[in-house]
């Protein structure tokens, strides 16, 4: 493998201990140290007559030509990139996850279009993973109201640059939250989730829910329902939201794509994580599951602004019917529609002035789907706006 494509930057910033906790990781033991440095040999029988080199710092002069030595050694022996291994060297306390597109131009390179619309799906995955976890429970559709922890770690997550090999996206999710959480191992982790950094949990449960929709999409190819298949998976974290986002990866279902995960070096997860790989077939399942999740689910406690379109009462002493039409207030993607809910006394007489006068509402409430029509029930905190608050 040619090291000459490494930027020689990149070699002097990786450390000795983050080469070493590479190594450890890999299969590696250290057999001699010297105060240049240590040596390291492989327990693997493939690799048993192979030794490495680690310099004792990286301010020693040679110390560039030492590590490329090794990176070469190693792209020859695990049979990759020597960039990719640099990456893993100098991310050891980042998880990170490459989605590897296929799509139909030259490898390297994406259409802007299918570029800009995996990317918003990548976005909507990884978002769907961080506010089910912050929230504590996995629901068919995600509450549009985000707790502040979803916020702060999505500003973490950082878009790294982009693999040849079609077209590889690289998310770089630091494992030290942003409130200074330290990850526990994962064997740790394990018999004590709760003390993981709460980034650890979010890519644990990316992972998870990402396996899950593979699942629920080979019970379908075997005959089941994709409503009851999903359904059946919203326990291990697959929403609405995750369906939609992998969708999106896949460029409007033209493209298929893979996953792979490559846990933080010196906090590694358990090694049976798996590539997980979208055909085209299992595309379109998704996206059918996504609307099928939304046409039953209960979306709790959103609250919708708009105008009022519609209005219908039969007698003053019962509720009113009335139409909205506008957005969920929070939704990112701002989806308009029409929504029906009913109002009664004082409220429904705010509402027929409302729309008099042609002045925007809001309420709160759950959203449910009647046949065509999504309804809000439970319908509470309606308000006619001002101007200024328009």
């Amino acid at each position: 493998m040619d090291v000459r494509m490494i930027d020689e930057s990149q070699l002097s910033v990786s450390s000795p201990d983050d080469v070493a906790a590479y190594l450890q990781v890999h299969g590696w033991s250290e057999v001699y140290r010297d105060a240049g440095g240590t040596a390291w040999a492989a327990a693997a029988p493939a690799f048993e007559d192979a030794e490495l080199w680690v310099p004792r710092s990286s301010s020693m002069l040679g110390y560039r030509n030492r590590l490329a030595q090794l990176l070469g050694t190693l792209s020859e022996l695990e049979g990759r990139p020597p960039a990719q291994i640099l990456f893993e060297i100098t991310h050891a306390l980042q998880d990170i996850q490459r989605v590897r597109s296929e799509p139909l131009s030259e490898s390297g390179t994406i259409e802007l279009g299918e570029g800009t619309g995996a990317l918003a799906g990548i976005h909507k995955w990884v978002l769907s993973a961080a506010t089910a976890t912050a929230t504590g429970n996995n629901t068919a559709i995600l509450p549009s109201r985000r707790p502040v922890t979803v916020d702060s770690f999505m500003a973490q997550v950082k878009l790294a640059t982009p693999e040849p090999g079609s077209f590889v996206w690289k998310i770089a999710v630091p494992l030290v939250s942003i409130d200074g959480t330290q990850p526990l191992p994962f064997a740790d982790a394990e018999r004590r989730p709760e003390l993981a950094s709460f980034n650890r949990q979010v890519t644990r449960a990316l992972y998870d829910a990402t396996a899950a929709v593979l699942s629920a999409c080979r019970k379908v190819r075997e005959g089941a329902s994709v409503l009851d298949s999903f359904q059946a998976a919203v326990p291990e974290g697959v929403s609405a939201n995750l369906c939609e986002g992998l969708a999106e990866t896949s460029s409007g279902g033209r493209a298929p794509f893979e996953i792979g995960f490559s846990w933080a070096t010196n906090y590694p997860a358990p090694p049976r994580t798996e590539t997980l790989r979208f055909a085209g077939n299992d595309i379109e399942v998704v996206e059918t599951a996504a609307t099928e999740l939304r046409r039953v689910a209960r979306e709790p406690d959103v609250q919708l602004g708009g105008y009022i379109v519609r209005l219908k009462r039969e007698s003053e002493q019962r509720a009113g019917e009335v139409t909205i039409a506008g957005t969920v207030v929070g939704d990112a993607d701002e989806k308009f529609g029409h929504f029906w809910f009913e109002l009664t006394d004082d409220d429904y007489l705010a509402a027929v002035e409302s729309h008099r006068t042609h002045r925007m509402v809001t309420i709160r409430g759950d959203i449910v789907r009647r046949g065509n029509r999504r309804w809000l029930e439970l319908a509470h905190e309606f308000q006619v706006l001002d101007d200024s608050e328009a």
